[in-house]
């Protein structure tokens, strides 16, 4: 059967069980009317209301888009159509029925009587029908039983989609509310069991494998309140993506996730004026050095999203080059102009290729960044970190490139390191060049940046996950 042919028949269908509401209701008004005694009844006449009423119901519900597949079933939008529609109805057969009644046999009352009887008989097979598909949609019992803790607008949303989808892996078992007001407040059958200091209790109670944090803007402090709740339960903490994914729509309420080490240390993201960043990269001829590293990539990634002219993304190392490549452009071929494959501290080659490509605005993330590495290989330091730098200035020069970006360390500051030093060396060397060249010259300074290859984190996590010894030295 086509997808217009079942549409058609769960429409008719859906007409049929309104136009028997009707029915049954006229025929109940008449035996109210009457007391029961149904030979009282001009059944001639009640069978040409129903006809009529028929004929007028499936007009006013086309016309209130009822029978036309516009409302999801069950939904208030439909039950306000609904209720419209029968209304509708009621005014029209009811003051035909109100004036010519009498002269076929019928109370003047028949259909005023007649229309709540219908409008309930209409909601009620329509209640139960959404009870019966939500029943058949819910997650099946090998679901992970989940807590949700909020029991406002996001947790009410991830009720209705864990209970409405039979693919989900977690099955909502309870929601976790520190709010009084709301203590047995029920969503969709989910009932608040307590709040937050009661989880160990709640956990015993609903046999609970993971709590969910449900909050549009969870903050550190509350993300380490739960944690240390949910350790003393021995249960799982997972959290939400942030609120404006959702209305944005690149993610959905049962998006749900692992809580991650950025969620517990406060470290929020900045807020970046878009209007400036745009103002000098839209339309330009943008270079990243390092672009197949941990922070070049992620460079590149953001600056594509301001639709550079073109994105010129240099590295040697070509594996990272293909990743990039696959984050940005969704191949990984290294068969076009936006990969280069080139060396720093190769000076030749790097005023040949700014040469070639005149680039606009180049953003220099290529170093040796590893501390304990550099301090036992001083001369590789010296070599990336200084005179590759040295390089890139002078081919930026060469190629009059309007913004030089030095991508540094918190490291340079009063450095202690041979990193520290190589990078402090090189944003005097940036300052130098932008003197020189009367242009904006300027280096950042990062710190350590979550999920980089310089991160300590991902090594720490990587060794907690293979439950092998994890040594801090200083």
């Amino acid at each position: 059967m086509t997808r217009a042919a079942l549409s058609f028949r769960r429409s008719g269908a859906q007409f049929l069980l309104d136009y028997a509401a009707w029915a049954l209701a006229l025929f109940a008004a008449l035996a109210l009317r009457y007391e029961f005694d149904v030979t009282e009844i001009a059944w001639l006449s009640l069978l040409g209301v129903i006809v009529i009423a028929g004929v007028l119901q499936f007009v006013a519900g086309w016309v209130a888009h009822l029978y036309r597949r516009r409302f999801t079933y069950g939904t208030f939008e439909e039950v306000r159509a609904l209720t419209v529609s029968f209304l509708g109805l009621a005014v029209v057969l009811g003051s035909a029925v109100a004036v010519f009644g009498n002269a076929v046999g019928l109370p003047r009352s028949t259909v005023f009587l007649a229309a709540p009887i219908a409008l309930l008989l209409a909601l009620g097979v329509r209640y139960l029908k959404r009870l019966y598909v939500e029943r058949r949609q819910r997650p099946d019992t090998g679901a992970t039983r989940t807590l949700i803790y909020g029991a406002g607008y996001l947790g009410a949303q991830l009720v209705r989609r864990l209970e409405t989808d039979p693919y989900s892996p977690y099955q909502a078992v309870g929601l976790v509310d520190d709010a009084p007001q709301k203590r047995n407040a029920q969503i969709k059958g989910v009932r608040v069991q307590g709040q937050l200091d009661d989880l160990k209790s709640i956990v015993t109670a609903t046999r609970a494998e993971v709590i969910v944090v449900a909050f549009a803007k969870a903050d550190m402090d509350l993300l380490q309140r739960v944690q240390d709740a949910a350790m003393k339960a021995d249960i799982q903490v997972k959290v939400m993506p942030p609120f404006a994914e959702i209305l944005g729509g690149r993610a959905r309420p049962s998006d749900i996730r692992d809580i991650q080490i950025e969620d517990l240390i406060g470290r929020q993201p900045v807020d970046m004026r878009a209007d400036l960043v745009t103002e000098y990269i839209s339309g330009k001829r943008v270079l990243v050095t390092g672009a197949g590293g941990s922070i070049g990539s992620e460079l590149c990634r953001q600056i594509a999203a301001f639709e550079p002219r073109e994105l010129i993304m240099l590295d040697r190392d070509e594996t990272g080059l293909q990743t990039a490549q696959l984050a940005i452009s969704g191949h990984g071929l290294l068969h076009t102009r936006d990969v280069v494959l080139a060396d720093i501290r190769d000076p030749a080659a790097l005023e040949q290729i700014f040469a070639d490509r005149r680039p606009q605005v180049v953003f220099h993330a290529a170093a040796l960044k590893h501390l304990p590495m550099l301090e036992q290989y001083p001369d590789e330091a010296w070599k990336t970190n200084v005179l590759g730098t040295l390089n890139v200035l002078r081919a930026a020069e060469l190629a009059q490139v309007e913004t030089f970006v030095n991508v540094s360390t918190d490291k340079a500051a009063n450095p202690t390191s041979v990193l520290g030093h190589s990078k402090r060396v090189a944003e005097k060397l940036t300052a130098w060049m932008g003197e020189r060249a009367a242009r904006p010259y300027l280096s950042v300074r990062f710190g350590n940046v979550l999920g980089s290859r310089g991160s300590l984190i991902p090594i720490f996590q990587n060794l907690i996950q293979q439950e092998k010894p994890l040594t801090v030295t200083h």
